[in-house]
């Protein structure tokens, strides 16, 4: 090669040029020739989604209302909710910012009523006792409410001038005394409608259960996208709703040690090494993070493995393959940073002396999260050993399944520059890794003529399981997009344990998408990882109704399972610190559907915890708070799909106290004038507006404000020359 700077011949380790000392730019490598993938039948076409009949046309709204001057009497209900200030509260409608015509509905005012004035009525419901509600004849003014309300010995406290709309506050405390002043509304010419400000209840929805939704790990941000990409939860739901049975199933990992001590692998799913050796302390390693992908117990507090749904039907064995003295110094791979927890070696041949150890326990499933230290010619002889073993192992043992990590080097797989992945062969899935967008990881290798990476699952910020401290972690490398892989292969296994390795493999392939849309963006998967990424739930279906034509049952078809999968529910309030508790069954088995209902706080539920529907429907249970500041989480349960719904009940906060109002300050009396000569007591309390007494009254008891008592006014009176 020659110098770029000055022409002089250098050689290719130089970092300087020896003529003119210029630095040595070394020429960019040639783009890589990406070949086609390999052919597989097309992805299985789903049916589209409902088509639902357009929205009904509803006629035009009448033209606006034209109101007779004459009364009419109707029962008017407005919202007045259980929240809100005591005292009136001004609300405006903000001006339009779309850039159309300004449009404002005035000013409307409320008063909240206070709590206890509301009462429970036959006719509204519960209502404040003390407030009616009235319409006036169109073209009423603000002052004929005033009248009106004068005539009621009341006081106007809210209005809607767009729909000519008053809230008049009396002195009512019962029943009887609202309907008396109702009625009296009602008889008022022009009035059009009147009637009680009844109480407008909260409805709150019930959120359904979540195996992902309600785990820390899974809940939101960078760790909810793996799982929701392969369609896990789907996958579960159409399992429970099918009613299918569950087969054992056994996983062997070709790994690192097992930590022994770790909170993941205890439970149902039954998780330990093969030997001794395969089994120790060894923290949150490489095999044990893949092991946690693959079966990591639900029933614990950290991350869930892809089969660990499972349960006791999944056995997993993980052989230490690390069991070599570490090579000095050690060979870390920089792009996979769990690789470098491996404290030990492995070599060509006691690989498959660790992968027969597992198949002999009984694994028919083996994930290899390993691989050669880069796709290079140099490992012709382990791929071309790879290759023949797994040809035989193809016709002597066709159920046993390999499934392999593609590598993290950034490098073509041809089939033969590699060990177990890239082997284009039937009973060999390679799992290479896209983002959470669905794009292709910069690490991970890739298929080129000859090889195969077969499909993709995520292999970036996978929650991996939990460390020292207690907080997730997260791990990036193909090794932890393939035990997804794995944990899918043995669900169908479970499923149908007489699948053999080639048609899980044909399954998993016909059924992957092409496609990720988890984060809102629809990214087609690279053509290099097989163009597709592993679908569980589409997988899991092609399964159910393949064992349903084998027993010569017709086929079902997704929404039906979903259904069966479902519960919908609600808490609404009927009064102040009582609500009902509903519950909705979109669908049933011919037998129908048990129904538990649970409490989470204070309280106490009426009626009979567990109830039966026949087919379709609802059931609900009424409930109760024993504080107004109480809170509960009401949940119920189907216990034929163990599907839920949970009802968070915070009940509405009480309304702010309004300042108390200060009475007037009372001038002191008056004294040395005339205003009240020739006026009496009896005067000034008989008729404080009269023409006679109006300057006496305006020193000692102005109009509006309350008469001092007797004593005091008669002083005043007397100072100012009455009697």
């Amino acid at each position: 090669m020659y110098c770029q700077h000055c022409g002089a011949r250098i050689n290719e380790d130089d970092r300087f040029c020896g003529e003119c000392g210029a630095p040595v730019q070394a020429a960019p490598p040639p783009p890589p020739q990406y070949p086609p993938p390999p052919q597989y039948p097309p992805p299985l076409q789903y049916p589209p989604p409902l088509q639902y009949p357009p929205p009904l046309q509803y006629p035009p709204p009448p033209p606006p209302r034209r109101r007779s001057s004459g009364a009419w009497v109707g029962i008017l209900t407005i919202i007045a909710l259980a929240v809100g200030a005591y005292l009136i509260w001004p609300t405006e409608s903000p001006p339009a910012t779309t850039g159309g015509p300004t449009r404002t509905l005035g000013t409307a005012t409320f008063k909240t009523p206070a709590p206890e004035k509301v009462i429970r009525t036959k006719q509204w419901g519960y209502a404040p006792a003390n407030q009616v509600v009235v319409q006036l004849a169109e073209g009423a003014a603000r002052s004929d409410a005033d009248k009106l309300a004068a005539s009621l010995g009341a006081a106007v406290v809210g209005e809607f001038p767009f729909l000519d709309l008053y809230l008049v506050e009396t002195k009512g405390a019962t029943e009887a005394d609202l309907i008396s002043a109702v009625a009296a509304a009602a008889r008022t010419e022009g009035v059009a409608l009147a009637g009680a400000n009844s109480l407008e209840f909260f409805k709150e929805p019930g959120v359904r259960c979540s195996m992902l939704g309600d785990s820390p790990a899974y809940a939101q941000g960078p760790g909810s996208y793996p799982y929701r990409m392969i369609g896990m939860e789907a996958a579960y739901n159409l399992i429970r709703a099918s009613g299918v049975k569950l087969n054992g199933v056994h996983v062997g990992v070709v790994d690192s040690a097992l930590d022994a001590q770790s909170t993941e692998i205890r439970g149902k799913v039954k998780i330990a090494g093969v030997d001794q050796q395969d089994s120790a302390t060894a923290g949150l390693n490489h095999g044990t993070q893949v092991t946690h992908m693959v079966a990591a117990d639900w029933g614990n507090s950290g991350i869930m493995g892809v089969a660990g749904g499972l349960s006791e039907h999944l056995t997993v064995t993980v052989r230490n393959a690390g069991v070599g003295k570490p090579l000095t110094p050690a060979l870390p791979d920089p792009k996979d940073a769990a690789q470098v927890t491996v404290n030990g070696a492995t070599y060509t041949f006691n690989t498959f002396a660790h992968v027969a150890k597992q198949i002999d326990s009984g694994a028919t499933i083996i994930n290899y999260s390993m691989g050669s230290s880069k796709p290079e010619p140099a490992n012709q002889l382990k791929a071309q050993l790879w290759r023949q073993f797994l040809t035989r192992m193809a016709t002597e043992h066709p159920d046993v399944l390999f499934v392999a990590a593609a590598g993290n080097e950034g490098g073509a797989l041809d089939g033969q520059n590699y060990s177990l992945g890239g082997q284009p062969l039937p009973n060999v899935i390679t799992v290479g890794a896209v983002t959470a967008e669905g794009k292709r990881t910069s690490f991970t290798n890739y298929a080129a003529k000859g090889g195969e990476v077969t499909l993709a699952a995520q292999g970036e910020s996978v929650p991996t399981g939990v460390g020292a401290d207690g907080k997730l972690v997260y791990n990036d490398g193909t090794s932890f997009a393939a035990p997804q892989v794995t944990g899918a292969a043995a669900v169908l296994r479970s499923i149908n344990p007489k699948l053999s390795a080639a048609e899980i493999k044909r399954i998993l392939v016909e059924t992957a998408g092409t496609e990720v849309a988890v984060t809102g963006r629809i990214t087609q998967v690279d053509p290099v990882l097989g163009g597709r990424v592993l679908r569980l739930d589409n997988a899991v279906l092609q399964v159910i109704n393949d064992a349903r034509q084998a027993q010569g049952l017709a086929p079902v078809d997704r929404a039906t399972l979903e259904k069966l999968a479902a519960i919908d529910g609600s808490a609404e309030m009927t009064a102040p610190q009582e609500y009902t508790i509903k519950a909705v069954i979109p669908a049933t088995g011919k037998s129908g559907v048990d129904v538990q209902i649970e409490m989470q706080g204070p309280g106490s539920i009426g009626g009979l915890s567990k109830k039966h529907l026949d087919g379709p429907g609802s059931v609900s249970w009424p409930f109760k708070f024993f504080n107004a500041t109480d809170q509960a989480t009401l949940k119920v349960t189907r216990l034929d799909t163990g599907a839920c719904v949970r009802m968070p009940i915070i009940q509405p906060a009480a309304p702010p106290q309004p300042p108390q109002q200060q009475p007037p300050q009372q001038k002191p009396p008056a004294t040395g004038g005339k205003n009240c000569a020739g006026v009496t007591l009896a005067d000034i309390k008989a008729n404080r507006s009269s023409i006679r007494v109006t300057l006496c009254a305006a020193t000692c008891a102005p109009i509006g404000q309350p008469l001092p008592p007797d004593d005091q006014l008669l002083k005043c009176i007397r100072a100012n020359g009455g009697q």
